[in-house]
């Protein structure tokens, strides 16, 4: 019985999670603070045309980064019109463009931490941390399946990032060690809709 069970439910999976078309993004990107962090890739699954889930790899200030979220996207805002290049991408690129938002959350490894101050150097090593993101951005879907992403996320701290100090003098570098913890983050990619 428990044999069929598992085969059920690994059949259910595969139904729900099979590839269809225009059905995962993979982009590459950059910023600061966001889910792919300064540089990263990510991945979303599409379920159906407006919801997906996400997946981001990348390095930050808080160290190398995994996240995992939920975007929900909505109609194309952008109209076509024959007659004018509003309806365009750059005014010149057929393109659908779709505004997303959606909340993440996001670990970060532990890491360790330089400070040099004049001749005042001071090394911390830090904890590993769970931070949560909500992000809303816009893409740009381009009709040879190219996407073009800009977001701009809010990231907090859950739990974890405790620093201790390693070397130096003693010295209230908070305010460094947590930069990033609580932020405003940007981010923009270049993917690719299969």
């Amino acid at each position: 019985m428990k044999k069929l069970t598992i085969l059920i439910v690994t059949l259910i999976s595969s139904i729900s999670f099979a590839f269809k078309n225009n059905d995962i993004n993979i982009n590459a990107g950059f910023g600061a603070f966001g889910s792919r962090g300064l540089f990263g890739i990510s991945g979303e699954k599409f379920f159906t045309e407006y919801h997906a889930a996400t997946l981001a790899f990348g390095l930050d200030f808080v160290g190398a980064t995994t996240a995992i979220g939920y975007k929900y996207f909505t109609d194309k805002v952008n109209e076509q019109n024959q007659n004018s290049n509003l309806g365009k991408c750059f005014f010149l690129f057929e393109c659908d463009s779709h505004i997303y938002f959606g909340p993440s959350i996001q670990y970060a490894g532990g890491s360790k931490l330089k400070i040099i101050e004049s001749a005042n150097e001071r090394e911390y090593k830090i904890d590993p941390k769970l931070l949560g993101l909500m992000t809303v951005g816009f893409r740009d879907v381009f009709k040879n399946n190219l996407t073009l992403d800009f977001e701009i996320s809010y990231r907090g701290i859950i739990s974890g990032g405790q620093s201790t100090q390693t070397a130096g003098s003693i010295a209230d570098d908070r305010r460094a060690i947590e930069m990033g913890y609580r932020s405003v983050g940007i981010n923009a990619g270049i993917g690719y809709l299969f």
